[in-house]
């Protein structure tokens, strides 16, 4: 199995925190295959009314870059997704659970050999992802890091502290001198907006998207 080295691990948490937030708990992977994808879940406070979720471990596998981005050091990656407030990530009725298992079979997809994940990658499930839901597909994008959500949630459920403050590049880091990490952002798809993918250029879905926030709303409707 790939793995991080233990120094590795505890960077890599550091540059989580440093990005996203405190980690509060991992959602550990039981039932891991030639890479662990375990789960940092970052949870809401004031001022960041949404769960921020990290995959760990995606990040130990070296992908096959295409040849032309090789100097960028696109090679690992981990990837975030940010849900809602009052997400229930202990239920396992499907239509809480999905972004688990969303998160986790991409994490997984850095093994193929015949795939890059990187900015504008996207894949489309047979189904969507539960019933009463029209996502059916993801397409990732440079983390958003310590940005507001501006959906109010009740100020009292959440501790207050001091604002945070990312790095300067918040969407990489760099582990043990030389092993470049990439977060990208997961964002779900609709099937109208997966089709319209089949005739244009990732940019330009995500230009027609530019008013979506970044945290997950598991019953919205097209933008196309």
């Amino acid at each position: 199995m790939e793995e991080y080295s233990l120094i590795e691990k505890k960077e890599l948490a550091s540059e989580i925190e440093a990005r996203f937030g405190k980690v509060e708990m991992q959602l550990l992977d039981k039932h891991p295959g030639d890479i662990r994808v375990d789960i940092a879940v970052i949870p809401p406070k004031a001022g960041r009314n949404y769960f921020t979720l990290v995959t760990v471990g995606a990040g130990a596998h070296e992908m096959n870059t295409p040849e032309e981005l090789e100097e960028y050091m696109l090679q690992r990656a981990e990837f975030v997704m940010c849900l809602p407030y009052y997400w229930q990530l202990g239920n396992a009725d499907p239509f809480w659970k999905w972004p688990i298992d969303l998160m986790r079979q991409i994490g997984y997809l850095v093994l193929n050999e015949e795939e890059w994940l990187g900015w504008g990658y996207y894949a489309r499930s047979a189904e969507p992802f539960a019933e009463n839901i029209h996502l059916e597909g993801a397409i990732l994008y440079d983390a958003e890091c310590l940005t507001e959500y501006d959906e109010e949630a009740p100020e009292e459920e959440f501790e207050e502290t001091e604002d945070d403050e990312a790095p300067e590049d918040a969407s990489m880091c760099i582990l043990g001198g030389n092993k470049v990490i990439n977060f990208y952002q997961i964002m779900p798809l609709v099937g109208k907006e997966l089709d319209f993918l089949a005739d244009h250029e990732p940019e330009e879905l995500l230009s027609e998207m530019g008013e979506v926030s970044f945290v997950v709303n598991p019953v919205r409707r097209s933008e196309i």
